[in-house]
């Protein structure tokens, strides 16, 4: 297996592995994942995309194990049937994920609970809380870790699950049916969804409702890519159902979602002065003024507290 420059359309005769099953690369252009057979076991080997790209290779101090591509292998794939010991087939391969920072590694292996892998060390991370896959769900690309490998998601047709790698914590599921496509900001804040009907970008700390929707008409979304510094997504939209990959490349403006001060609360209710110069805005503890131009807070006015007899009132209410 060997690659190919994009830019120059050169090839780079450089041997890199073998692979029978496949080879994808590692969303961050850094990490090349192959998968290879062999009897009934399963071997899938993380490297390098190239040795002089890889960032190990310029750090001599740390441990050879960083420096040398990992193997894990499964025994649980090309399985046979206890019946007729027919091989199954590719379809109970296994199927890797890793972050975009290149820390963690998810392997789907069918039949048996998800396996993290520290991609530094090479060494297996104990997770006894990670849930089981079935083959059809390895094959549909299921498992997906945020940009930090700090979480791992798993869709399902109901909902996306979502756990937290260092404590196995499970967090309150994302309840959106048929997602298909999952994509994230790059400081893992947003999360954007896509599924048959429309593509949704929410916020992982607070994921009881979406912060933006995007209905899709006669249309799949690939590939979402969210960029914070612009308030865009992009992604590439094609025809439901078709042979051919996608060549649109459709962009949206979030505007201000993405706003740095956003906070975790709701307003309770909110009016403009005669003039529409100033807003008032009543939370459950206080009053925020607002100008009705920039929506910043006036420079010679604070939040007010709320009074008591305000509060019980609406709380008898």
């Amino acid at each position: 297996m060997t690659l190919w420059d994009v830019k120059s359309g050169r090839l780079d005769p450089t041997p890199l592995d073998s692979a029978n099953q496949g080879v994808e690369v590692a969303s961050s252009g850094r990490r090349l994942i192959t998968y290879q057979a062999s009897g009934s076991h399963y071997r899938v080997r993380v490297g390098p995309r190239h040795p002089a790209t890889d960032p190990a290779s310029r750090r001599p101090r740390e441990k050879a194990a960083a420096r040398r591509p990992m193997v894990y292998t499964s025994t649980y794939a090309l399985l046979r049937e206890n019946s007729t010991w027919r091989v199954e087939g590719e379809m109970r391969a296994p199927d890797a994920t890793i972050s975009d920072d290149d820390t963690t590694m998810a392997l789907c292996v069918p039949g048996a609970p998800v396996q993290l892998w520290a991609l530094a060390t090479g060494r297996r991370i104990a997770t006894p809380w990670a849930p089981t896959l079935t083959a059809q769900q390895c094959v549909e690309e299921r498992l997906h870790l945020t940009p930090d490998g700090r979480r791992l998601l798993m869709t399902t047709d109901t909902k996306i699950r979502v756990w937290d790698v260092s404590s196995g914590k499970e967090s309150s599921a994302i309840r959106e049916p048929g997602v298909s496509e999952i994509g994230f900001s790059a400081d893992g804040s947003f999360l954007a969804t896509a599924n048959a009907e429309e593509l949704l970008i929410w916020r992982i700390s607070q994921t009881v409702r979406p912060v933006f929707r995007h209905s899709l008409t006669d249309e799949h979304a690939f590939n979402v890519r969210i960029d914070p510094h612009t308030d865009q997504v992009r992604y590439l939209a094609g025809p439901p159902n078709a042979s051919t990959w996608p060549t649109t490349v459709r962009t949206l403006q979030l505007n201000t979602i993405m706003n740095a001060g956003w906070r975790d609360e709701s307003a309770q209710s909110a009016t403009f002065s005669p003039g529409g110069t100033t807003l008032a805005i009543t939370y459950l503890d206080r009053v925020e003024l607002r100008d009705g131009r920039t929506g910043q807070p006036p420079r010679d006015l604070h939040a007010s507290p709320v009074p008591q007899s305000s509060r019980s009132s609406r709380a008898a209410g």
